[in-house]
Order: C-alpha cells, then structure tokens, then sequence
C-alpha cells in the first residue's frame, strides 16, 4: 500500500508523524555535533546553553512544545481523531478489567526483571539507571516531575500509534506505532553509542515501559487509563529501584 492510494486523512497523519521523527533526528543529531565539537559555532552555542541557569525552564518548553504541542496540533488541525489517540469512545469497565491485572502482572514482571539487573551488576562498572528519578520522588516537588515525563511520554506515544492505527489497525497498528518509537530512538547517536555499554539501563527502562504500556493500549483503547497505569509502574518501580540500590550500597546522588 502507497502512501499516495491511502485516503487523504490518513495520507496526512502519516506526514505529521513523519515530520516529528525527522524534526527529532535533526534536533538530537544537531545537538549531538555540538557537544562533540565544542570549538565550532554550533559547540560554542550549545555550550553556553549548557552552562546557562535557566536550562532546565529551556528544556521544557522546547519538550512540551514537542511532546504535546505537536500532537495537539496535529489534533486540531483534523490530522486524526480522539479516538485514535484513546481519549474518546472509551468503555471504562472494559478498559479497567483488563488493564489492572495486566498493569499489576507488568508490575511485578518488572520488578523481578529490575532486581535480576542490579543483582547481575554486582560491583561492575555499570551506570544505575534512574537513581536521578530516584531521588526527586524523595523530595516533596518530585511526584510533578514525574508525572510531566509520563505525559510527555505518553503523548509522544499515543501520537505514534494513532498513524499506523488509522492503517493498519487493531494488533500491528500498536506494535508498528511502537516500532516509529524505536526506530526514532535509533536516530539518536547518543542512544546508539549507550547500547551494549554500561549505559543502557536507561533504555531499557523507557523501552521496557513503552512495550507494556502498548500492550495496556491494545486491550484497553483508553489512554487515560495507560497514563494512570503508567504512572502507578513508573512511581511504583522507583520505590523499589531506591531500594534495591540503598541496599547495595549505592548513593543516591542529589540533583
């Protein structure tokens, strides 16, 4: 099927999704240069970012205007319904008899799979993922932060699948929008240099979490229900991650 035989509506949502992992692949790709190459005008400005107090504020602009003002965009300007994202039409007794033992089950699946990780580790030269998220749950403005990175997260993701659903639908439209998220994951030079290192507890986190929260959204076709799940795993398994590292002597480091 070409893209030039599908339907208007659905010729278009695959352009706004094919536009957001380019804008992606240039933004991280431009961001990456400037950090390796510090001395031309591109890592002279990325640089002084760096180095500015106000980053962090920076930083979330430039994200929610990605994560969500995008899709929302996309949205309002007719690109694809509320119904392919999972925020309409949505059977709520369904939806919760399904997803809370499937929530709980990748819970507890997570935990087991998390604890093997860490116990394998032992002393070994290994980045311990999540020990920043880790310490900002202690802190009492934690739980926002959060909670913003799963609605970015989830946003991201819902936009992802409402193309190839609109296809494909049902079954290899969740599993082929998941495949847009890694296949964006592996524009990133960043990310493709973490695999196989001491670096990569961090997508296997994001990546782990992205397949369960795919799997909710296939039985369940609502995404707040995935957002409120997501958020349970996410605080969930922080607890538990705080605590497998204290008990092994590893310091939470303060951000």
């Amino acid at each position: 099927m070409s893209l030039l035989s599908l339907p208007a509506y659905k010729a278009r949502l695959l352009l706004w999704i094919a536009g957001s992992v380019a804008l992606y692949a240039l933004a991280v790709n431009l961001l990456d240069y400037g950090q390796r190459s510090p001395y031309t005008r591109l890592g002279r400005l990325v640089t002084r970012l760096d180095s500015w107090p106000h980053r962090f504020w920076l930083d979330q602009i430039f994200r929610f205007a990605y994560y969500v003002g995008l899709p929302f965009l996309a949205l309002i300007r007719g690109a694809m319904s509320p119904r392919l994202l999972g925020l309409s039409d949505l059977d709520w007794i369904r939806g919760i008899g399904a997803g809370v033992p499937l929530g709980l089950g990748a819970f507890l699946l997570l935990v087991w799979g998390w604890s093997h990780y860490i116990r394998s580790s032992g002393r070994r030269k290994v980045e311990r993922p999540r020990l920043a998220e880790v310490h900002i749950l202690s802190q009492p403005w934690g739980w926002p932060l959060i909670l913003l990175e799963i609605i970015y997260l989830e946003a991201h993701w819902a936009f992802y699948r409402s193309g190839p659903l609109a296809v494909l639908e049902d079954y290899w439209g969740v599993f082929a929008g998941l495949g847009i998220v890694f296949l964006e994951w592996a524009t990133n030079p960043t990310l493709r240099r973490s695999l196989g290192t001491e670096r990569q507890g961090e997508i296997l986190w994001t990546g782990s979490l992205a397949l369960v929260i795919a799997i909710l959204f296939l039985f369940t076709r609502n995404l707040w229900l995935c957002a409120t799940i997501h958020l349970g795993l996410e605080m969930g398994l922080l607890s538990v991650l705080g605590a497998l590292h204290r008990k092994r002597g590893v310091r939470i480091p303060n951000v």
